[in-house]
Parts: structure tokens; C-alpha cells; sequence
């Protein structure tokens, strides 16, 4: 019977150690299944003559665009924690009348910098220093989130830049990239459906038995394409010697 598959499998990963299902992925682009394996040969009057196989190795690996976050705490051994984090803020303001600009909220003590800015909002022209306004040029004081200028540098209208930290009002999810943590080991079903020459779709399950992330990983933000996301496993022998299994269901 021949066979033709077009879909990538989809995906339900489980700890090695405590059979736990950690996330099912049916969004996929591509999964990828590899082996290798090295050969020495015995020679006859400087012929290969015979081969001897040895140490099989294998990889998965699979292609996102759209996936959950949970594979980054995959990828990289580390659990997402909910906590309170020092957000960072940025604001454009104008100057008013009274040479006062109004903040979102009250900064954190000691992050606040403010610098004037050129016509395109971006380009800083002087940095704005802690002072007495009323007599000191290019300095300001702040009253919780009032900030005043000197009203020779920043006259009404001046556009001004500030830049400052805020702790989050609620709790946000955190990963930390930990030096001295890395990916555990893990068992990975997947499933697809494959169609025989009779044109019959027929169910495929794989699974591979033992298996560890590449401590490796890279994300590339970008404004002209999509971000893609890549998980690689390397893979290993069970207690049974087992690498991967086929199962296909008629």
C-alpha cells in the first residue's frame, strides 16, 4: 500500500518524569522528524567491504507563527510566575500656560528623565535636570505628577519627552531566563492523518519516547514578516531502548 501525507502533526507534549501534559498544539506549520546515524567500515584490499552502524540519533522539530506562551517556558526551563513589576513608561506632552505638564501617574522615585524634543517627537534636544525652575534654566521639580519647567527653556507649547518606571497595578506573568536553568525531559505524541492510494484517510500516531529542547532558542521581531517560532528536540532511547514509534490505524 503506498501512502502520502500533507499536514503537520499535531502535538501533545507530557514530562518524562511525572507523565504531566504540559500544552496540545494543533497549530503547527510544519513538524519535522530526522534521524542519523554514524558508519565505519571494514575494508577488504582498501574496499568497504563491511558497514557497522552506530549511535543513532534523532531530532523533532516543529514551526510556529502562531503558538502559546507556553513553549517559550518550554524552550528555556523556566515557569511562568505571576508577580508585581516595574513597568517602564514613556509620554509625550506639551507644555501648558503654566509651564506644567501632567503625568499618567506619579513615577517611581529617582527614574523620571525628560528632554525637550524636536519636530518629529522622537529626536531629544536637552535633557531637563532636577532644579529651581523659577530661576534656573533647563530644570524642573515634580509634585507627585505635576511637573514644572523653567519658562525660558520650555516656554507654552514646548513638546517634551519623559521617561520613567511605575510599578504594574496588578500582577503580570514574568519569565526569567535563568542562567543555571535548562529544559526537562519530555514525551511527545503526535498525530496526523495520512491518505493511501485508494484515496482512504488513515490515522497516524507517533510517538517519541524520550526527548530534551535545544538549549537554544531564537525569536526575530521584525516589521516586515511574521514571527516564527521554532521548537527542537534532540531525541534519546527510553529504558527500553526505544526512540520513536509509528502506529497507524486503518
Amino acid at each position: 500500500m503506498d501512502y502520502a501525507i500533507k499536514d503537520a502533526c499535531n502535538v501533545r507534549l507530557q514530562k518524562k518524569s511525572d507523565s504531566k501534559v504540559v500544552l496540545y498544539s494543533d497549530y503547527a506549520n510544519s513538524t519535522n522528524l530526522s534521524f542519523s546515524s554514524d558508519r565505519i567500515f571494514a575494508k577488504a584490499k582498501g574496499v568497504n567491504k563491511i558497514a557497522f552502524d552506530y549511535n543513532r540519533q534523532g531530532t523533532f522539530k516543529c514551526e510556529f507563527e502562531v503558538f502559546e506562551l507556553a513553549w517559550l517556558s518550554v524552550l528555556l526551563g523556566s515557569d511562568f510566575s505571576s508577580e508585581t513589576k516595574e513597568l517602564v513608561k514613556r509620554e509625550v506632552l506639551t507644555v501648558s500656560d503654566t509651564n506644567t505638564v501632567k503625568l499618567a501617574t506619579t513615577p517611581k522615585t529617582g527614574s523620571l528623565a525628560i528632554f525637550t524634543l524636536d519636530r518629529d517627537l522622537r529626536t531629544h534636544i536637552k535633557e531637563q535636570t532636577v532644579g529651581t525652575p523659577a530661576t534656573t534654566p533647563d530644570t524642573y521639580s515634580i509634585a507627585t505628577d505635576t511637573v514644572t519647567f523653567n519658562s525660558t527653556s520650555c516656554p507654552e507649547n514646548t513638546k517634551v519627552v519623559a521617561y520613567y518606571f511605575v510599578d504594574s497595578t496588578s500582577t503580570v506573568k514574568t519569565l526569567s531566563v535563568m542562567s543555571n536553568k535548562f529544559p526537562t525531559n519530555y514525551v511527545i505524541y503526535g498525530e496526523t492523518e495520512v491518505q493511501n492510494s485508494f484515496g482512504e484517510m488513515e490515522y497516524v500516531q507517533l510517538k517519541i519516547c524520550n526527548c530534551k529542547p535545544k538549549s537554544s532558542l531564537e525569536i526575530a521581531f521584525a516589521s516586515d514578516s511574521i514571527t516564527k517560532l521554532t521548537a527542537e528536540f534532540d531525541l534519546f532511547p527510553d529504558e527500553n531502548n526505544k526512540m520513536a514509534e509509528f502506529t497507524i490505524i486503518e
